[in-house]
């Protein structure tokens, strides 16, 4: 079934979602209102995720998603299912920045070098239409707030690394006090009951809630499929389950709606002889 995978032919249809979301977030972006609001559950009440609720002081695209997170993960996944193909990089760079999903921008500037800059001495000058894109980008497309947030993600003592660190010692210490039958089979909402939270990690989020098997299942198709690129020779394969072990390590990458395609298909793409992809 595996081989059966049609990447291919909907690789199509993933572009036209991918430029209908750009469409969207390019709307957003500039007229700072969401074409559609969802709701969501906190602490039992049902809330409005209005633009300003969502966005506060930071102007951030979601798309037809929830919210910009979601569309971040979304244009990130399809650039690690399609590493070759340029213009899914040019529009989910910037819809990341539209969104500005963080961890997206820093992964597709990684993939950036990897893919697309080969270091030598005279390539080098190549490095200044980059930067002043990056200027460009900086100076008329990013608000401040928006510029800020993005290098805040360098600031180790800043609010937001501090409660996901404190999120993820504290699915660890959940973890530490299981029963030896939850160490393996998990306590499905046991950590939201403890933090009203997730751990802020994929990997940690699968241990409290799935155990040591859940956990196993997923690291271990990982595991394989990594090794199996690296045996291959397959580079841009063995660096997008790179990128992908770093995402799941810093979100629940796999939890949204969309979060089991764009976890299973980079990792399922080693188990497909390359001529089929």
């Amino acid at each position: 079934m595996l081989k059966t995978i049609p990447l291919i032919k909907i690789r199509k249809f993933l572009i036209l979602i991918l430029i209908f979301n750009f469409i969207i977030a390019f709307y957003e972006y500039f007229f700072q209102t969401y074409l559609y609001e969802a709701l969501a559950s906190r602490n039992g009440d049902e809330i409005l995720l209005s633009y300003r609720e969502i966005s506060g002081n930071v102007i951030r695209s979601k798309g037809i998603f929830a919210g910009p997170l979601s569309l971040g993960n979304f244009a990130l996944g399809i650039t690690l299912i399609f590493r070759k193909n340029k213009y899914i990089y040019i529009l989910s760079l910037l819809i990341c920045l539209m969104c500005n999903a963080r961890l997206g921008i820093l992964c597709l500037a990684f993939i950036y070098f990897l893919d697309y800059w080969k270091f030598n001495f005279k390539k080098i000058f190549s490095l200044f239409p980059v930067a002043f894109f990056l200027f460009l980008i900086a100076t008329y497309i990013l608000d401040t707030s928006g510029l800020l947030r993005i290098i805040n993600v360098f600031d180790l003592q800043s609010n937001n690394h501090t409660m996901r660190l404190y999120f993820m010692a504290s699915a660890v210490s959940l973890f530490g006090d299981y029963s030896l039958v939850e160490m393996f089979f998990g306590n499905s909402g046991a950590l939201l009951a403890k933090v009203g939270n997730n751990a802020e990690s994929g990997w940690l989020t699968l241990l409290v809630e799935n155990g040591v098997v859940g956990l196993l299942f997923y690291l271990g198709f990982w595991i394989y499929a990594f090794l199996k690129s690296i045996r291959l020779k397959l580079d841009s394969g063995s660096s997008s389950l790179i990128i992908l072990f770093v995402i799941m390590g810093s979100q629940t990458y796999y939890l949204s709606v969309i979060g089991p395609f764009l976890f299973w298909v980079p990792i399922l793409k080693n188990y497909i002889k390359p001529k089929q992809l």
